[in-house]
């Protein structure tokens, strides 16, 4: 909101705000310092009451640690009229909304959103949104002292970033932003902040040559790969600067010579990150609306689930499971109720972690790649031909997989955790689904899956584990010598878009023939074109011979590890078929424990195997089989 106290400005190194306004505004800041909550005061609020740049205050944005970002919104809103929200394109601060975007409603993803509840006690200057972000979303460092200030009254908790890190904030925003888009109207905004800070902190337009060699003197104390963005920015706003050399560099151009500057700094992580996706154009926002409009029969179902959502523990917080004897450990964020980790022990008794994933498990969300790493996914898992039902691969454009699941109970050597679809994806009704992970002696894991639905939907759901016995070790770089066995006498057709065509086709005499064990790669050659045009491996639903509930329905295990004598997987599950996916088009930097992240995971370097029903079936009546559920 804008605030009516604006005072008139008085000139350099003097605040606009009175110290009452001030008081007021970060009330909230208050109440986490009491909570011995160390935060930091950034965007508009930090360029007035620090830099004393006169500029209008909209929502308060504050900055806590990563483990801290709960704690302190249920310390702002157990003392201040504030409650949880999750935004969509009709209930977002108008501020944002032109950045709406259908994959990834948030502009701050990793954040909490705290709205105003009206009250009659309303102060006028209490923020209409307040925002809770964990240090990655905005790029600053909250333990590094001497990037940050303090502002007297205030107690030392309260901090504010200097110019410096202010700079680099923004630029870490324009060139990389931690939530993988890149929001052209977010971009402006906060690009509107560099001139603020070159003026008010050099108490002078920038504009003459001078002021051009004290900005350059800034340069020096910034990240050296935001050092060229900012040395353009600032001969853009510079006059009397005639003969100096044409820098201007697009932004794409900009974001690869960072990542270059990274390389050569050994920042491998930062540099291979993927690029930023581009927000979309105003066709997506038409049919957000449109999705809007179609689902108010439920809004108040997905009111209780943004509820749900937001005041959930951080998605990303880790459980670890480890059975008594030791033979096995996983790990889990609520975020798809998704395994990140999975250790077992090889023929030499030495611990491996067996699945892909990451280091930093909020790429789990933020990743434009979309590998899927081992999440529970739904409500309607793989694929539907032609759209028939409006859904893409995996549940759709933001499928379970990236939504935040609840922790209902928990041991050492168990979790369960919920999930309720309030009518997401434009599907019927409401599914409240529970995964349950266990651990046991002798190295066993599993998962069950159970849902309900409120009205007539199709619901189809899996594990979505990639696999890799050899865990990258001993030079092994792919999954084509592990053996595999299923048990199944034909698998589902697909066409050259690896669509289903509603045939079926026999595994003799075929590169499908794994009845009995087989390496994966003994027929490679054959599997060209058959997982689709251009695509070599396999991307195919086998159809179970039997009921696997009691007997092995698949098994994969490596000769290098010793897996399958000392360490293997063997399935058995109640699902009547199996999708196997050998990574065919995988290319996402690897976990450090798996060489990475110089080292990428690139195509075969896995394989998912997914217990599952028939892909399709709610388009082929033929088979008999019924995928549409109610209670």
């Amino acid at each position: 909101m804008f605030l009516s106290c604006l005072v008139p400005y008085k000139g350099y190194g003097i605040c606009p705000y009175e110290p009452e306004t001030i008081e007021r505004r970060l009330r909230a800041a208050r109440i986490l310092s009491q909570a011995d909550i160390r935060c930091l005061v950034w965007a508009e609020d930090a360029l007035a009451f620090i830099h004393a740049v006169p500029t209008c205050l909209f929502d308060l944005h504050l900055t806590v640690s990563k483990s801290d970002v709960h704690r302190a919104s249920n310390a702002i809103i157990t003392s201040m009229p504030y409650e949880v929200f999750t935004p969509d394109f009709e209930g977002y601060c108008y501020r944002e909304r032109p950045c709406f975007d259908i994959n990834q409603p948030l502009i701050f993803p990793h954040s909490v959103h705290l709205r105003r509840i009206p009250s009659p006690v309303d102060e006028d200057d209490d923020p209409e949104t307040i925002l809770i972000h964990p240090p990655v979303q905005v790029s600053i460092d909250l333990q590094d002292s001497s990037r940050s200030l303090t502002l007297p009254p205030f107690p030392s908790n309260i901090v504010f970033p200097t110019h410096i890190a202010f700079l680099d904030s923004i630029v870490d925003l324009t060139l990389d932003p931690p939530h993988g888009r890149d929001f052209a109207k977010l971009t402006n905004r906060i690009g509107h902040w560099l001139p603020y800070l070159f003026t008010y902190v050099l108490q002078s337009p920038v504009s003459e040559k001078d002021d051009f060699k004290r900005c350059m003197e800034v340069m020096g104390a910034l990240k050296p790969e935001n050092q060229p963005y900012y040395e353009q920015i600032i001969r853009r706003f510079t006059r009397g600067t005639t003969g100096l050399p044409d820098i201007w560099r697009t932004i794409d151009e900009r974001r690869a010579q960072r990542k270059a500057i990274l390389e050569k700094l050994g920042k491998y992580e930062e540099a291979r990150r993927p690029l930023p996706v581009p927000s979309p154009g105003p066709a997506m926002f038409l049919a957000a609306r449109e999705k809007k409009r179609r689902s108010m029969e439920f809004s108040n179902q997905r009111r209780l689930h943004s509820l749900a959502f937001c005041s959930s523990p951080w998605p990303f917080d880790v459980t670890t499971l480890s059975a008594p004897d030791g033979s096995i450990t996983a790990k889990f964020v609520s975020l798809g109720a998704t395994m990140t980790e999975l250790w077992v022990r090889d023929k030499h008794g030495n611990p491996r972690d067996v699945i892909l994933g990451y280091d930093d498990n909020t790429l789990l969300l933020t990743d434009p790649a979309h590998p899927v790493f081992n999440p529970i996914v739904g409500r309607y898992a793989n694929r539907i031909k032609n759209g028939a039902v409006a859904v893409t691969l995996h549940g759709g454009i933001l499928g379970w997989d990236r939504r935040n699941w609840t922790i209902v109970s928990r041991t050492p050597s168990s979790v369960t955790y919920k999930h309720l679809d309030a009518a997401d994806e434009g599907f019927p009704g409401n599914v409240t689904a529970y995964a349950t992970h266990t651990v046991s002696n002798g190295g066993v894991l599993k998962t069950e899956v159970y849902a309900t639905a409120t009205q007539k939907t199709p619901i189809m759901l899996t594990q979505h584990i990639y696999w890799n016995l050899d865990a990258f070790q001993d030079g092994s770089d792919n999954i084509l010598s592990h053996h595999l066995k299923i048990d199944s006498s034909k698998v589902i057709a697909v066409d050259s878009n690896a669509i289903p065509t509603g045939n079926f086709v026999q595994v003799e005499g075929t590169p499908f023939n794994f009845k009995n064990e087989e390496k994966i790669g003994a027929r490679w050659n054959d599997t060209i074109n058959l997982c689709g045009s251009g695509c070599q491996g396999y991307d195919h639903a086998w159809i179970y011979d039997g009921d696997e509930s009691q007997t092995i329905g698949t098994s994969l295990w490596s000769e290098l590890s010793g897996i399958r004598r000392a360490l293997w997987v063997d399935i058995l599950t109640n699902q009547p078929a199996v999708q196997v996916y050998t990574a065919n088009w995988l290319n996402t930097p690897r976990k450090v424990i798996h060489g990475g992240p110089t080292l990428n995971y690139t195509k075969w370097s896995a394989v998912a195997i997914e217990q599952e029903g028939y892909i399709d079936a709610i388009n082929t009546p033929e088979w008999g089989v019924d995928q549409i559920f109610h209670k």
